[in-house]
């Protein structure tokens, strides 16, 4: 593959630091081999010009052969791919408390190498850097190149579909001595403008979109379904009559939802296409052919402008991300051949967390940013901050015939794990944090349209004493809250209406015989208190009100505090 091809649009890099072995010791001992604390900055750059810093990994103390384990991702521009002598570098420095930290070596690696597509997985040995004229040892690490091209109606693979319904359908086995691997298949819907329809979108977390034209065939876990004798394991059915007729646009996204694992090892994966009136096979894909990738993009129907739908055979892989809310970026790169003018964040993505997935607020909060054509490189600005203003937002319907009354809640307690404060439809403002945590206002019915009652939060606002805000969901008038029609909760920034976690309860097995559920909490980055992070908790029980949910967050918090959190590296940020 050429960096200079015409259909070119840009290049995503993806690279992680794995570990250095017997590098140089910058700090001297009394008693022998001096050490060091190493960590490692991950730059673009051409010559001594920094094109873009993709990241910097932690330190890890008094090691000479550290393991750091990070993740980088970054977007390169066309105009920059066309640069000679462009080169990925990692810097290696000693972390100094009272000093200016020192070189200790670097590893470059020409664009050149990586432009073949496939994964590059070595050690590399250290060489000497300004500052350091004694570099020693070696330095582990990943690096992958994927272009980003157009998608050309021209340019062939074009199957028209005039009517019907399809499955796209996804297959596996489990690992060798039958372990369970993880893999997922999702329809990503799109507007005519470019944006992503989530109420349209069909995956693991939601198994038909809004009028049942697109249907999941349930998560599978294992990779031992069978759907119909077929060796299928996830499948989705699009009926092109009734799709909705704001959707222009559909990809199917199949990802390795196991960390660890990708679809080098998953060697039996397929994407097959099928007519379902008669079961014959438009196209199958192997995902294991494109290397060690963790989701690729297979195919996308799109609206034809003389009626029907037409289909695009995309094959286009990605190194690091588990879900399609990690690839917004990229799928909407792949509609400039039909909407030359939408908008390409290079930060937009959807949070689908999974439970017990933990990430930071800020990274899931994209500002305004570049976008695709801009000159200005995106990754040289963080374009991602916290906003200062969150909410929480739950909705429901009326439920055959029954009003239904449901409650948002906030919980605020402090790093011990002791209650300050409870924000409730019996208490709508915090007293001892003004103006931080200020519920809306309480709904008996369930027949407001959108959200039914909202919590408004402002993290700034809050004082060093609260560490935890605990999100719960109950249910006053006694359903079950799986039972309740089109209920669902979700925190979002109101400025620009983006999600940043949403979790829907209706037809929830979870939930079943359930009236109280603890969704998660946010909570303070300890390294770090000015970043509030989010866990998924996804605790059920029996609960009419939030006072009797206080116990079980206070168990967690106390028992099991959040882990550090995930900044976003392309994957692995998912909701059920």
């Amino acid at each position: 593959m050429s960096l200079s091809d015409a259909d070119v649009l840009g290049a995503e890099i993806d690279v992680v630091v794995v570990s250095g072995k017997d590098l140089a010791p910058k700090d001297s001992s009394f008693f022998g081999k001096g050490t060091s604390d190493p960590y490692v900055k991950v730059e673009v750059a051409r010559n001594s010009t920094v094109l873009a810093k993709l990241g910097q990994t932690k330190v890890v103390e008094k090691s000479l052969s550290p393991s750091w384990g990070e993740s980088f991702k970054g977007m390169l521009s066309k105009q920059q791919l066309q640069q000679p002598g462009i080169e990925v570098v990692f810097l290696i420095y000693d972390w100094d408390f009272a000093s200016g930290d020192d070189p200790m070596g670097q590893v470059r690696i020409p664009l050149e190498q990586l432009a073949s597509g496939h994964l590059l997985e070595k050690s590399l040995p250290v060489q000497d850097v300004q500052g350091c004229s004694k570099a020693s040892g070696e330095l582990k690490v990943q690096a992958s190149l994927l272009l980003r091209r157009i998608v050309s109606l021209e340019r062939g693979g074009v199957h028209p579909l005039p009517g019907g319904t399809i499955g796209v359908a996804l297959g596996w086995d489990p690992l060798p001595g039958n372990v369970a691997v993880d893999l997922d298949n999702a329809c990503v819907a799109l507007s005519g403008r470019g944006d992503v329809i989530m109420k349209e979108c069909v995956y693991f977390g939601q198994l038909k979109n809004s009028n049942g034209s697109i249907r999941h065939s349930g998560d599978e876990r294992e990779g031992d379904e069978n759907l119909h004798g077929s060796g299928d394991d996830e499948m989705i059915m699009v009926d092109l009559n009734n799709v909705p007729r704001e959707v222009f646009a559909m990809f199917f996204v199949a990802a390795v939802a196991t960390e660890g694992e990708t679809f080098r090892s998953v060697k039996s994966a397929r994407v097959r296409v099928v007519d379902w009136a008669t079961g014959v096979e438009s196209f199958r894909f192997c995902p294991a052919e494109l290397g060690a990738h963790t989701s690729m993009v297979s195919v996308r129907i799109l609206r034809a402008s003389t009626g029907g739908w037409v289909m695009n055979v995309i094959s286009q892989a990605d190194h690091t991300a588990r879900d399609f809310g990690s690839l917004i970026p990229e799928i909407k790169g792949l509609m400039l051949d039909v909407i030359p003018g939408v908008k390409v964040d290079q930060n937009e993505r959807v949070a689908l967390m999974r439970k017990g997935g933990n990430v930071r607020i800020r990274d899931f909060c994209p500002q305004q940013g570049g976008g695709a054509g801009c000159d200005e490189n995106p990754l040289t600005v963080d374009t991602r901050a916290i906003p200062q203003r969150l909410c929480l937002g739950l909705a429901w319907d009326v439920t055959g015939g029954c009003n239904v009354d449901l409650d948002a809640s906030v919980i605020l307690m402090d790093a011990a794990g002791e209650v300050i404060e409870v924000v409730y439809y019996g208490h709508l403002k915090s007293h001892t944090c003004p103006g931080a945590v200020v519920h809306g206002g309480d709904e008996r019915e369930g027949d407001e349209k959108g959200d039914d009652e909202r919590v408004f939060l402002q993290l700034q606002l809050l004082p060093p004493t609260v560490c935890y805000l605990g999100i719960c969901i109950t249910s006053y008038s006694g359903q079950e809250l799986d039972d309740v029609k089109d209920a669902s909760c979700h925190l979002f920034n109101p400025l620009t209406n983006m999600d940043i976690v949403n979790f829907k309860m209706s037809k929830t097995k979870e939930l079943d015989k359930k009236t109280g559920v603890l969704i998660g909490t946010l909570y303070r980055d300890q390294q770090n208190p000015s970043e509030w992070c989010m866990q998924i908790i996804v605790q059920p029980g029996i609960a009419r009100e939030a006072n009797q949910i206080v116990p079980w967050l206070s168990h967690i918090v106390k028992s099991n505090p959040p882990r550090p959190p995930v900044a976003f590296d392309g994957g692995n940020l998912m909701a059920v």
